[in-house]
């Protein structure tokens, strides 16, 4: 997921990492793309996944571009987001002819945890007004009752009714879109295609809001665009010199992208094997989340339950030496120890191009096993050296195959057996190759 606002260089500069040539002429227009496959989505019963091929002369910039739909509630109770309207994507693929580009599960998991763990007050805002995001923090009544539930919050200026619908804008995490390099469109053989595959589990996107489970419980998604800026370049010299570019070396784009590798937690003590080969794997994330989401618990939303320590083995080495301890008993209490190695993990800007901002609430990050109330714990560990760089600064975890090992011990197992997803973040380079097809090194 990336923010509206971003510092991009164009038009030769990206493919080259060198510095930004002055004064290019150029003009930039909004363009609406529409699925190829349909205009309306019941994801619940029938057709879940929505493709979108995007096609112009121009570069794409993907970061000042989002994805816009309808949400209809057909359901016999009120509902809201969980968290926002993300919620409703459980993956997304990015493709260019049949080369995949990107390929993200656990879609809505992990875009929830980048609004908590890396976002800040002004991304809330924008995403309060534009993705049903209740910045607030209101809550709606539990099951039974008027007690606040510390859920975070609510779609647009309130519940969506039965029969009633609300239209959303989200910005769109996925490699090749996620970067600040423009995507020179013109140039790709195959196009650009986006899938969106949505939630197939109705109280997997949404939570009731009287705390009462719908009946009928279905949705619909309509009207959906990728509403895009396209950036034409004016200026002929500049355009034959990224051509001359293409044909000899080919335009390369750098970007970083997610990969996700689910696990079940099932015992006190999990060592998970992490298949993550990459020549610059930047950090790996595990959240934990819940495997039966109902009326008023979420399985978007990632708990602490009971961890008491982490750690990632790659090889002989172990990363930290010493494993982390995450210690909330009532004699000693530190969750600041997890919670800095995490923010590791994003303090580089270029997620929300922001610099070391959070928007997570200390008891949602210290959320046990609570499963009615929001939780934002998440177990990260960093591999890059350089934080603040354009260098391929990860780990090479492709080169020697190591084998990756994410160590979870508990004070007690779950006392239900926890999704364990683990995402991967690394480095990408696309390669625009002479002949229009696109080549992908990860």
């Amino acid at each position: 997921m990336s923010m509206p606002i971003s510092n991009t260089a164009m038009p030769s500069a990206p493919y080259k990492y060198v510095s930004l040539p002055n004064a290019v002429k150029s003009t930039s227009k909004t363009m609406k793309f529409s699925p190829s496959n349909g205009t309306s989505f019941t994801p619940v019963t029938s057709n879940n996944i929505c493709r979108i091929d995007v096609r112009a002369n121009g570069f794409l910039c993907g970061n000042e571009s989002f994805l816009k739909f309808t949400i209809g509630n057909g359901s016999d109770q009120p509902i809201v987001a969980d968290p926002m309207a993300s919620g409703v994507i459980d993956r997304v693929r990015i493709l260019s002819g049949s080369t995949v580009l990107s390929d993200i599960s656990g879609y809505a998991e992990l875009a929830n945890h980048l609004v908590q763990v890396s976002g800040s007050d002004d991304l809330l805002r924008t995403l309060s007004i534009v993705s049903g995001l209740d910045a607030n923090n209101n809550n709606y009544p539990i099951l039974g009752g008027t007690t606040a539930n510390d859920f975070v919050v609510q779609v647009g200026s309130g519940p969506i009714t039965n029969a009633e619908s609300e239209t959303f804008t989200i910005p769109l995490l996925a490699g090749i879109l996620s970067g600040s390099r423009y995507v020179p469109l013109e140039f790709l053989a195959g196009g650009l295609t986006i899938e969106i595959y949505f939630q197939t589990t109705f109280l997997k996107a949404f939570m009731a809001s009287t705390g009462t489970a719908p009946t009928t419980a279905v949705y619909t998604v309509s009207n959906v665009e990728y509403v895009a800026k396209i950036v034409q370049i004016d200026d002929d010299v500049a355009m034959n010199s990224l051509k001359q570019l293409q044909l000899t070396q080919g335009l390369k784009i750098k970007s970083f992208d997610w990969s996700l590798y689910q696990n079940t937690i099932t015992s006190a003590n999990s060592n998970f094997n992490i298949p993550a080969r990459n020549m610059s794997l930047k950090s790996l994330v595990m959240l934990l989340t819940h495997p039966s989401p109902t009326a008023v618990i979420s399985g978007i939303q990632s708990y602490r339950s009971n961890t008491t320590a982490y750690s990632v083995r790659i090889g002989s080495i172990q990363y930290p030496i010493q494993d982390i301890v995450v210690d909330n008993t009532a004699s000693s209490k530190n969750l600041c120890e997890a919670f800095s190695e995490l923010m590791k993990c994003y303090n580089s800007g270029g997620l929300y191009n922001v610099l070391g901002s959070t928007a997570v609430f200390q008891p949602h990050f210290n959320n046990q096993a609570t499963y009615t109330k929001a939780g934002s714990f998440a177990m990260g560990i960093s591999f890059e050296n350089y934080g603040e760089s354009d260098l391929f600064s990860g780990l090479d975890t492709a080169t020697l195959s190591l084998p990756i090992n994410f160590k979870i011990t508990m004070s007690a197992t779950p006392a239900v057996n926890l999704n364990a997803l683990c995402y991967s973040n690394f480095d990408v380079v696309y390669t625009i190759l002479p002949n229009g097809m696109v080549q992908v090194d990860f």
